[in-house]
């Protein structure tokens, strides 16, 4: 049996101790095809031309440790299951729900004034002069502008209620 044979591990080498950084790790080819397949799918997508591809595919196979494979699939999207990139919702901003719903609030009520001025027209004066246009157009004006400020945030709904009423 010669010195290059392979021998079981001894008690003694599990002893030795062994670097905690998991960038030193050596990879198999395992983890070299994953990352070319991924390539791939980003050449195949049009993340990558042909010599961006090449490049990090020539990293890629030449890759022997963890450190080695950094850089190379970073600035690319994340792929889900079925190859497209995973699409990450941005978190929900409460006050923006809020804001949302007062703005909402401030137009259905608005459109409820008007429609009740337009059936009191209906039921008096169907036909005649549309009186109910300077109502609606002098609420209009203070209520669009509102409801505009508060949708986008450069004026907050009152804090009891969340509305402007």
């Amino acid at each position: 049996m010669s010195a290059f044979d392979a021998q079981p591990p001894s008690e003694s080498s599990a002893a030795v101790p062994r670097s905690g950084n998991r960038a030193d790790l050596r990879i198999d080819d395992a983890a070299r095809q994953e990352v070319s397949r991924l390539l791939g799918r980003h050449l195949a997508d049009g993340r990558l031309d042909m010599l961006e591809y090449e490049d990090r595919l020539e990293r890629t196979m030449a890759a022997r440790k963890q450190s080695d494979l950094a850089g190379i699939l970073d600035d690319l999207p994340a792929l889900d299951a079925d190859g497209r990139p995973a699409v990450v919702e941005p978190p929900v901003d409460p006050s923006a729900a809020r804001r949302r719903a007062a703005a909402k609030s401030m137009i259905v009520g608005w459109l409820t004034l008007a429609l009740f001025f337009t059936m009191i027209w209906a039921v008096t004066d169907f036909g005649g002069y549309f009186w109910p246009v300077w109502p609606i157009m002098g609420t209009g004006l203070g209520v669009i502008p509102g409801a505009y400020a508060v949708w986008n945030g450069t004026k907050e709904p009152d804090e009891d209620d969340g509305s402007w009423f």
